[in-house]
């Protein structure tokens, strides 16, 4: 049978929507034609856009970068203290260095004898 004889299938639902939507379409067409008359050049806003699979957020991307930026304010804060420490760490190495030991009974307990490395930079 050929395609051109073959009788559409087309129900009565689908028909009532065509005759809806090209009713819309005559309506707004002829408020256009009215704008455009009076002078007024506005397009009318479409209200149903359908929302595209590029402009739609993928799922937990917001919440993912609020769990980085928590991540990144704890890291700056670690990082903070860590330089502080450090710090604190030249400071008295540079006094056990000059020969100002705070807390000379503790200076058994390192590895550097900052009394001979005192006297040879004396020197």
């Amino acid at each position: 049978m050929d395609r051109r004889k073959k009788p559409l299938e087309v129900t009565v639902a689908s028909l009532v929507d065509l005759k809806a939507e090209l009713f819309r379409k005559q309506e707004e067409f002829k408020k256009e034609k009215l704008l455009k008359d009076a002078g007024l050049s506005v397009k009318p806003q479409t209200t149903n856009k359908k929302t595209s699979i590029w402009n739609k957020q993928n799922t937990g991307v917001s919440s993912r970068a609020e769990k980085d930026v928590e991540q990144k304010i704890e890291e700056d804060q670690t990082l903070e203290k860590a330089r502080q420490k450090l710090e604190e760490k030249a400071k008295l190495y540079e006094k056990m260095t000059k020969g100002d030991f705070p807390g000379e009974q503790n200076l058994h307990k390192t590895s550097i004898h900052f009394k001979n490395l005192a006297f040879i930079w004396s020197l």
